[in-house]
């Protein structure tokens, strides 16, 4: 039960910080893969600490709460044809897999059908600001992380987001990819 809970979007602030209380009293390992979304997807601060402590006390290290996971899929999202397939040949390198996506219609359709760990995105295209659209596709679980990859250095609050692994600032070299990628 707490498990199914603690997963479910609709959970007030409250029930999701009692709920990580009990899943930290009970102990079960198998409760880390749900706290951990929790975690990362907390609205507020305090769900965030709630999740924090549950995961120190079914024994996962502090080290080890903010780690991302490997990144294995990744959905590109570049309208520039040339510099969308520079991108893409440089992460085939590596044994990801990729999907490309020219606009935010092929993206979100691509999304819905198969999240990704990954959205490597333009902060515009033809339709204006990615902004609100790269936020609602991170909030309904689409992507775990983003990193932008942008002709401009305006990114408003954007860049704030924690969820925002890092900002590329074209034209820059394959290697700064790499890079914050891990390679």
């Amino acid at each position: 039960f707490v498990e199914s809970e603690l997963l479910e979007p609709s959970t007030n602030a409250v029930a999701s910080i009692l709920l990580c209380e009990i899943a930290g009293l009970v102990g079960i390992s198998e409760m880390a893969a749900p706290l951990r979304d929790l975690y990362t997807h907390a609205a507020t601060q305090p769900i965030k600490e709630a999740a924090r402590k549950a995961m120190l006390a079914i024994g996962i290290p502090e080290r080890e709460i903010d780690r991302q996971g490997p990144i294995k899929k990744i959905l590109v999202l570049e309208p520039n044809a040339f510099f969308r397939k520079r991108l893409v040949s440089a992460l085939e390198a590596k044994g990801r897999t990729i999907v490309v996506t020219s606009d935010r219609s092929e993206a979100e359709n691509a999304l819905s059908a198969n999240p990704v760990d990954l959205l490597l995105s333009e902060s515009r295209d033809a339709s204006g600001d990615l902004g609100p659209w790269i936020e609602q596709q991170w909030e309904q679980r689409r992507c775990s992380c983003v990193l932008l990859s942008s002709a401009s250095h305006d990114l408003g609050t954007l860049s704030a987001k924690p969820w925002i692994i890092g900002r590329l600032y074209k034209p820059y070299p394959l290697s700064e990819l790499t890079l914050v990628l891990g390679d």
